[in-house]
């Protein structure tokens, strides 16, 4: 049932109506009726400007309210819906790992020492080292702003903030690079996980639930396979937001999370998934640089977006995307030919795009 918001002209009609025939006792003891019908009174001024507040009154509890009452829509109230569904927010994580320092004279690197790349982001050393002259010391590092800001690739060169006399390099050493940074999840992000727990509610280890968890525990995203490799056994393929392979550490950290979740007599085993690219070739109609630049674009959204681990990614998603970019006439999608079939718990992700000119007949 639709609720209707009178307007304020309503609602001042309701109050004057209230009142004709009204009276009240001055304080002086004489007899008051007031005249609110009379647009040049007092009382019907007031009244006016008394609507007014009620109507927003009404909108408020229309607009907001309402809007906040259900978590599809709740901006404000989210955290309290995520409560109730024990859906937490998932925190901003800071990436770390291990850096290789080599040095000309015996040096001592203190915790705390701050490693940078381009001045904008910052590393701290965990522990103190002591390094002889000419030798090479592999030390833990962490990152001073949580985030995926934080993770580099391994054989990144880096510089102290603070130069330490011998001090000749810094080299990321860890072969999965600086890593494990995650960003405080986007609001959506949690909104779809708030609305899984609703519509999807926990079981016994069903493949939503592991999905669930998995992603609870720091994935973006996950396929599960049931029985495999064996009776009891489910395998859960990871791959991380951008997207990409998910390192050592990371699988390790969704492991520990989902072993605080799982039935007891479930064998679990946790794969970093590959990501096999999967190469586009089109011809458009009209055909220009900026036009590619936004089939492109519109492509890569698409396979963020579309994409499952263990599942096909559909030719008909690459149709949509290339036919959602204004301007675009017509076009012949030439490969793939059909839906792409992954291997096992693989995530399939946008490989080369090859543009074909002129456009066939």
């Amino acid at each position: 049932m639709s609720v209707n918001i009178p307007m304020p002209a309503d609602i001042k009609g309701r109050m004057v109506a209230n009142l004709l025939g009204q009276t009240f006792t001055a304080l002086d003891g004489t007899q008051v009726t007031p005249d609110a019908a009379n647009p040049n009174s007092f009382e019907n001024v007031m009244l006016s400007a008394t609507a007014d507040e009620a109507y927003e009154v009404y909108l408020y509890i229309k607009l907001y309210v309402a809007r906040e009452l259900m978590p599809d829509q709740a901006i404000d109230w989210l955290p309290r819906h995520a409560a109730i569904w024990k859906v937490p927010r998932r925190l901003a994580v800071a990436a770390t790992g291990t850096v290789d320092i080599a040095c000309s004279a015996e040096t001592s690197i203190p915790a705390g020492t701050e490693l940078t790349l381009d001045g904008s982001v910052r590393w701290n050393v965990t522990t103190s080292t002591d390094i002889a002259a000419g030798a090479t010391a592999t030390v833990s590092v962490a990152a001073e702003t949580a985030g995926v800001i934080g993770n580099l690739a391994a054989g990144t060169g880096l510089t102290l903030v603070s130069p330490i006399a011998g001090v000749t390099s810094v080299t990321v050493s860890s072969a999965d690079g600086l890593s494990g940074g995650l960003d405080l999840e986007a609001i959506e992000d949690w909104r779809q996980r708030i609305l899984a727990a609703i519509r999807d509610p926990e079981g016994a280890g069903t493949i939503a639930d592991y999905k669930r968890w998995a992603t609870a525990g720091g994935a973006a995203y996950v396929g599960v396979l049931a029985g495999y490799p064996g009776p009891g056994g489910v395998s859960v393929g990871i791959a991380m937001s951008g997207p990409r392979a998910a390192t050592g550490g990371e699988v390790a950290d969704v492991a520990a999370y989902i072993q605080t979740k799982r039935p007891v007599t479930a064998k679990v085993t946790i794969l970093a998934a590959e990501l096999p690219p999967v190469p586009v070739q089109v011809a458009l109609n009209p055909d220009s640089a900026t036009r590619r630049i936004l089939v492109s674009a519109a492509l890569a959204v698409s396979f963020a977006q579309n994409a499952v681990v263990g599942d096909p990614f559909y030719q008909s998603d690459i149709s949509a995307a290339i036919a959602s970019v204004t301007g675009e006439r017509s076009y012949r999608l030439l490969a793939p030919a059909a839906d792409v079939q992954p291997d096992g718990l693989q995530l399939l992700v946008l490989g080369d795009v090859d543009y074909v000119s002129p456009y066939p007949g």
